[in-house]
């Protein structure tokens, strides 16, 4: 009877140890759930000093140091637990303190691992995904995501990623249809785009069909990728007719001044099809907030025999996919032909608005599909209004030849 009664003692006594250690330890689960790093931790110490080999207290212990940007300390911390090689949720935290530690082979590495015990396990593949992107390797992780895309958002998203990184030639055509009251006229447009390190080209051919004559643009573009002060765009264009400049060319730089704040400084010259002469220079601004982008610019003409001004405005929605987005643009302008105060003392004053709406729409990692329309008038000397509506739609197919 003694013995039972000396075991059941041991026993409740057992009980009452672990329920109190269960409950300090909630508490500082709390306590460091708060961002109270430093009490969290020594709170945790006396528990760890009495219990060195509990793996839940080792676990916390190298979240908050991870939590605390320790990353180091954080996989000394992990690699003590005893078996870790047969503890998935261990193995699994030990990998993404690799990958915040910018260690990402190691962390691939330890994802094969755990691959290897479990080949299903959600949380290391998308542990891998992120390192192997973050390796940009964008290949692998294209591959990677074939089959496995509509496992979660995250997964997919990535994907998409992958392929617009990996897919660096592209291919778009485009058809571009006006009505300007009782006429209209045709646009077609093909277009090859190439991403080469940091710069990336596209060459564009423009063909309009305009009461019965047909005359073309070609256009040369350049975004050029800077490591801290932006990237810069640059472009040359020549056309056959005055449809079209006769010649333009234009350069603009665009630098971040703040975390969300864009602006950018160009300057764009025409030569008309009377061989006159313009100046454009632009200043703009860009702040985004989530995915939700605003843009304004100004344009200033300095023309040999035209001058004026113009506001252009713009509001991107992004959604959920890489380039998925909704855009808004309008913009208003004045423009003052100088040419007629040679034979008059009046001078032409056209006023325009228009206001665009467009959508981007990713059929496949592949293909992109891109639709619009736009409503715009210009008024003469408040006067003579001319409407237009124009719709566009173009699909781009993207490819690599890696």
């Amino acid at each position: 009877m003694k013995t039972i009664l000396s075991i059941f003692i041991v026993c409740f006594s057992l009980s009452l140890s672990a329920q109190k250690n269960d409950s300090l330890f909630n508490e500082i689960k709390q306590t460091a759930y708060k961002g109270e790093y430093s009490t969290a931790l020594y709170q945790l110490e006396n528990l760890i000093s009495v219990y060195p080999q509990n793996a839940d207290y080792l676990k916390l212990k190298a979240s908050i140091f991870s939590w605390n940007q320790q990353q180091d300390s954080a996989i000394n911390t992990i690699q003590k637990i005893k078996n870790i090689d047969n503890d998935i949720e261990a193995q699994n935290m030990l990998s993404t303190f690799l990958l915040r530690n910018k260690n990402y082979s190691q962390a691939i590495q330890n994802v094969n691992k755990t691959l290897a015990i479990d080949s299903n396990q959600k949380d290391a593949r998308a542990i891998k995904l992120d390192a192997l992107f973050a390796l940009k390797n964008y290949e692998a992780c294209y591959h990677l995501l074939k089959n496995l895309q509509k496992v979660n958002p995250k997964f997919k998203n990535i994907f998409y990623q992958s392929a617009n990184k990996y897919f660096d030639k592209r291919i778009t055509t485009g058809y571009t249809k006006t009505f300007a009251n009782n006429t209209s006229f045709d646009l077609a447009s093909l277009q090859y785009q190439q991403s080469i390190k940091k710069t990336t080209l596209i060459a564009s051919l423009h063909l309009l069909n305009r009461t019965n004559n047909q005359t073309f643009q070609f256009q040369q573009e350049a975004y050029h990728q800077w490591k801290k002060f932006g990237y810069s765009y640059g472009s040359i264009s020549y056309s056959s007719s005055n449809s079209f400049p006769l010649f333009s060319t234009a350069l603009v730089h665009f630098f971040p001044l703040a975390k969300n704040i864009e602006t950018d400084l160009g300057i764009r010259y025409y030569v008309g099809s009377n061989k006159s002469k313009s100046y454009v220079p632009s200043l703009g601004m860009a702040y985004s907030i989530k995915k939700i982008t605003f843009q304004y610019r100004y344009y200033k003409i300095f023309g040999e025999n035209s001058n004026g001004n113009s506001h252009a405005f713009m509001i991107k929605r992004f959604l959920k996919l890489p380039e998925q987005y909704i855009k808004l643009d309008f913009g208003i302008g004045t423009q003052y032909d100088l040419t007629t105060r040679a034979y008059t003392d009046l001078t032409n004053t056209r006023k325009g608005q228009n206001v665009q709406l467009s959508i981007s729409q990713p059929l496949h990692p592949k293909l992109k599909l891109m639709a619009g329309v736009m409503f715009s008038n210009t008024t003469l000397n408040e006067k003579n209004t001319t409407k237009q509506i124009t719709t566009n739609i173009s699909l781009t197919y993207k490819f690599s030849t890696k």
